[in-house]
């Protein structure tokens, strides 16, 4: 769980196991489809959704391609297969775009962990 210790969080296996655990006490998991879809990710898709998740209503995707570029070139990704997932994550509801701006389809509950 965040404990506000930074301005930032990065998402991870380890955090979105805490949400899973927290869901499982507090609640029931299978009213989370986003928990239950992001589980389903492999190790690539996890990375991706943790870069998108940094521009969470502040970027659009070109916007957040050129900020991955400016640091990293093409090592991690290209702008082709980064959409491909942004797609993805978007025909899953995971996220959307609204005025080009990506943004979290989760609920207040889930948004406290991005």
């Amino acid at each position: 769980m965040q404990q506000k210790r930074a301005n930032k969080m990065k998402l991870d296996l380890s955090i979105l196991e805490d949400a899973r655990r927290e869901l499982v006490t507090s609640q029931a998991l299978s009213n989370r489809p986003i928990i239950s879809n992001i589980r389903k990710f492999d190790k690539n898709e996890l990375f991706a959704l943790s870069l998108i998740c940094k521009s969470n209503e502040k970027l659009t995707f070109e916007q957040l391609c050129l900020v991955e570029y400016i640091f990293n070139a093409e090592k991690k990704w290209s702008k082709s297969s980064l959409k491909k997932i942004l797609d993805n994550l978007i025909e899953e509801k995971i996220f959307y775009t609204e005025n080009d701006i990506v943004k979290f389809c989760g609920d207040e509950f889930l948004t406290k962990f991005i």
